[in-house]
């Protein structure tokens, strides 16, 4: 099944529209390396223009306006790299919100440990 992932700045809202499918771990991974992206620009245009290489469309300028922001992997359905992410209906608005606690947690998704999703 495809579930197709993306890079969130979570500090401004942005996304970089990599829609990498099953990229969740891959692109917690890149995360790392943002700073050095960002130094990227000649390198970028000397690898694709002399090797057929293209480059995510979107990453270097994302890289550029978001590093040392609190950046993270997101998926199409909004839930976050390493999130429980199972929904559930808010008793009170009866949104459907994600769990935001760590995957693999104790006890019961709850309104503190989420955000409101799609």
């Amino acid at each position: 099944m495809s579930n197709y992932w993306d890079l969130e700045c979570r500090t401004c809202g942005d996304t970089c529209e990599l829609n990498w499918n099953r990229g969740g771990d891959y692109i917690q991974q890149l995360i790392q390396y943002i700073p050095d992206i960002a130094k990227m620009g000649p390198v970028e245009d000397i690898l694709s223009m002399r090797m057929d290489f293209q480059f995510p469309s979107g990453l270097l300028w994302f890289a550029k306006a978001h590093e040392g922001h609190d950046l993270i992997a997101v998926d199409e359905h909004g839930a976050y790299h390493g999130d429980c992410s199972k929904r559930y209906e808010c008793v009170c608005c009866e949104t459907r919100l994600h769990c935001r606690k760590p995957r693999g947690h104790e006890g019961e998704c709850g309104k503190a440990e989420a955000v409101a999703g799609g």
